[in-house]
């Protein structure tokens, strides 16, 4: 789940990351990958949804 997420940042640039749309587009997407993870391994989609509370960027 870790390097799932991870991969989904490194993907997207800072400017992305420094607009409130453009986290919540990621947040989206980590949200999907992480489901899709889950359902693969469980057979359940589990997570209802994902928080960031802190955004790191240069």
């Amino acid at each position: 789940m870790r390097a799932a997420t991870i991969e989904v940042f490194g993907s997207r640039g800072a400017e992305e990351v420094s607009s409130l749309s453009g986290r919540e587009n990621i947040r989206n997407i980590c949200l999907e990958k992480l489901q899709k993870l889950m359902l693969r391994e469980t057979g359940s989609k589990i997570i209802k949804d994902v928080i960031f509370t802190k955004y790191l960027y240069f």
